[in-house]
């Protein structure tokens, strides 16, 4: 059942981002503990270098973190690259035909695998309370789609809902 519902996830991901554009401009991860995370769950894999007390993980063109070490805290950034990511609607944001750079972020990211009939996935998920009453939902989802999968045209991805 939960594979039934990864192809449904994915074939609605791959709908939506045929009917999607690319993002033309940067956009930053709004909740700072969210951009925290992103940023643990890839330093040890990504790219990383570091500049002062800047220190900062890139996959190529579709996300760069940086964690910037201040006096009392530390502070965390995460920011979507523009041309990296297709603008779903609702502060949602899909990789697209990046595929190459969404294996990179897949394998960078040094979290738990959960694997359904071949389909593997990769998230990273907060909900916060908001001041409305509601829940803020940030999420990154990132998917890897079995062989068989591949050949009915399912393709990797990774999707993000930004404080939604």
């Amino acid at each position: 059942m939960k594979t039934i519902l990864g192809l449904l996830f994915c074939f609605t991901a791959s709908a939506a981002m045929a009917a999607s554009s690319p993002i033309l401009e940067n956009v930053q991860v709004k909740n700072k503990k969210f951009a925290e995370l992103i940023f643990i769950a890839i330093k040890n894999k990504a790219p990383t270098r570091t500049s002062g007390a800047i220190t900062a993980a890139t996959i190529p063109g579709l996300i760069t973190c940086q964690s910037i070490v201040g006096v009392a805290k530390t502070d965390f950034n995460c920011t979507l690259l523009r041309g990296g990511w297709n603008y779903l609607g609702s502060e949602a944001y899909g990789s697209g035909n990046q595929e190459q750079a969404t294996r990179k972020l897949y394998d960078a990211l040094k979290i738990r695998e959960t694997n359904e009939e071949g389909m593997k996935f990769k998230t990273i998920e907060l909900n916060v309370p908001d001041r409305t009453g509601g829940t803020e939902r940030n999420q990154l989802v990132c998917t890897r789609m079995a062989p068989e999968h591949r050949q009915m045209g399912f393709r990797d991805t990774c999707q993000i809902i930004n404080a939604l």
